[in-house]
């Protein structure tokens, strides 16, 4: 089958990520690079030895080049708009994450998908690492049991000078802090994984960032009926942990293990070892993904595209992330517990109405209009 014809737009961190994932794909050709900063793209051209058209806008692109997938690595502002005018363009897309600042951004994204007939893909590419993907069969199989109880963890560290570019640390044009931008990632898995809370409460504040109008510390609760997960993230723990801790009747796992114990006749534990080799036994049936991260959902997607995958990572995926971060927003805004599903006139699914309750922590004194693109953790 021929290599899919495929347009990056949007040259920095993220943007040399996902290049360098397409190259090392035979199922796509990198046929064009976009930044609105043309050196940018010039400079991560010259650095994987890429000799193909580089434009200044989306524009000059669907004027002079014909591409079947457009890949959108831009700031969350810049999303939605990307999006649309690529399914105007006839191109299926895969964005990044956050999908777009609202739920009403990602609806229109959506439906204007399902109207050109085209796949909108939103990389989740946390769910494509072995261990998730270990952890997603063990709570399929049934054998765990009821769950309990867990904690979701979506602690980073970022310097001062994180919130150095213009479009970060503002609610209008990233969206939001550390929730928003870094917690997406965690709360996309937990939606995979164990599905939608029933209601939310949390708290959020800026402790360490005096450059950003938005949160870098989050505490929350999400209650599913029959149990609890608690969340905490932030963007000031100096040991970055992110994962899915759960407590199940028959086991305790994250992505780094199953732990069983049984009781001795005092109450005490000891290790269950025959409980865990039957769900260990499980997890060692599984052959180990060919591709990890970015390069495993792209492949994926070009096998949707070509009629020999069922989509993960959709549209209506990554809108169920942004709707559970507009409820954990307005839990912290109004000090309550907010119910899921949001209505649809809530205005914390609404950009425009949502930007004016939140919270000012800080003003942005610095605002670079380009920084250097370094890299990133994922």
């Amino acid at each position: 089958m021929a290599a899919l014809q495929v347009a990056l737009i949007g040259c920095g961190a993220i943007g040399r990520v996902q290049a360098k994932a397409l190259l090392a794909l035979p199922e796509y050709q990198l046929v064009a690079l976009v930044n609105r900063h043309r050196d940018k793209a010039e400079a991560l051209a010259n650095e994987l030895g890429l000799k193909l058209p580089i434009f200044t806008s989306a524009d000059e692109l669907y004027a002079h080049v014909t591409c079947d997938v457009v890949t959108i690595c831009l700031p969350p502002a810049q999303h939605h708009a990307a999006v649309l005018q690529a399914l105007v363009a006839g191109c299926h897309v895969m964005v990044e994450k956050p999908m777009a600042l609202s739920v009403a951004q990602c609806q229109e994204m959506v439906l204007a998908a399902q109207n050109a007939h085209r796949y909108l893909g939103v990389i989740c590419q946390n769910r494509w690492k072995d261990a998730n993907f270990r952890l997603k069969a063990l709570l399929d199989s049934g054998k765990l049991g009821p769950i309990l109880g867990g904690e979701l963890r979506s602690l980073w560290w970022r310097g001062g000078n994180y919130y150095d570019p213009a479009w970060r640390g503002t609610w209008q044009v990233e969206g939001g802090g550390c929730l928003m931008s870094h917690a997406v990632h965690q709360l996309d898995l937990l939606l995979w994984l164990i599905g939608k809370p029933q209601a939310v409460s949390a708290h959020m504040r800026n402790v360490a960032h005096d450059n950003s109008q938005c949160e870098d510390y989050v505490t929350a609760n999400f209650d599913y009926g029959s149990f609890n997960i608690n969340f905490i993230c932030s963007l000031v723990h100096q040991h970055e942990e992110q994962g899915l801790y759960l407590d199940t009747v028959n086991a305790s796992l994250d992505a780094g293990g199953i732990h069983c114990l049984q009781a001795l006749p005092n109450g005490y534990p000891q290790n269950n070892d025959s409980k865990k080799a039957q769900l260990q036994a499980i997890v060692d049936a599984l052959a180990p993904l060919p591709l990890s991260g970015h390069a495993a959902q792209l492949r994926h997607f070009a096998q949707v595209i070509n009629g020999t995958a069922w989509p993960c990572g959709t549209g209506n995926e990554g809108m169920a992330a942004i709707e559970l971060i507009a409820a954990l927003y307005k839990a912290a805004v109004t000090q309550s517990v907010v119910s899921l599903p949001l209505a649809s006139d809530d205005p914390f699914c609404h950009h425009e109405t949502r930007v004016p309750l939140m919270p000012h922590f800080h003003e942005k004194k610095v605002s670079l209009a380009t920084t250097p693109s370094l890299t990133i953790s994922l």
